[in-house]
């Protein structure tokens, strides 16, 4: 084949040829694109990426708490309490809370810690409801009442888990504050009494 034939065919391939490039390239990019992908969907929900906007506030309050400091060893991650492990749940979820953050980045609406404890109220009950919404899925990956032995519990949690469970309550019913401190004023409504976490 000339150089020459070689132009004219790239120029104008027949039928048969440009259905077989366009299957080559779509193989090529989903080869590509696939881990591509998932390394983002991964880099983006790791706890350094979280802290580069929450460092001061959030960052802050997790020392010291069971899920970061406790005899196991264990630190949970932000995306562990976060993020839904299936993924097209974790998508779905990413590019929502995604493309919310990035609209409060740009309009700098919780860029200095006033601004943030003046609307950790209002995010604490969209992630209460959502908790709510999904039975507290997130904590249920760590946390399956189904294996609990309730006599096994320490006395004071066996006597709220019990009526807990038996009444139909999420995780998030009883234990909002466990990660995160509590919004300023909170009511006893929110918080089952007698709690210390």
């Amino acid at each position: 084949m000339s150089i020459r034939s070689l132009i004219q065919t790239i120029r104008s391939p027949s039928t048969r040829y440009s259905l077989g490039v366009l299957l080559l390239i779509g193989a090529i990019a989903g080869v590509i694109a696939v881990p591509a992908f998932d390394f983002v969907i991964h880099e983006t929900s790791t706890d350094a990426f979280c802290l580069t906007c929450h460092a001061d506030d959030i960052g802050l309050e997790m020392a010291g708490r069971v899920h970061n400091d406790n005899p196991t060893g264990y630190r949970v991650s932000c995306y562990e309490c976060h993020l839904p492990r299936a993924f097209w749940p974790k998508v779905i979820a990413k590019t929502k809370t995604g493309t919310k953050d990035v609209y409060h980045t740009i309009l700098g609406t919780i860029n200095t810690l006033e601004k943030f404890e003046a609307r950790r109220m209002h995010m604490a009950m969209n992630t209460w409801d959502a908790m709510n919404a999904n039975d507290s899925r997130e904590c249920r990956y760590c946390h399956d009442e189904s294996k609990w032995d309730l006599s096994k519990q320490r006395e004071k949690a066996s006597k709220y888990h019990a009526p807990a469970l038996a009444a139909g309550k999420t995780c998030i019913d009883c234990h909002k504050g466990i990660a995160h401190n509590l919004p300023r004023g909170i009511g006893s409504d929110h918080q089952v009494e007698g709690l210390d976490f």
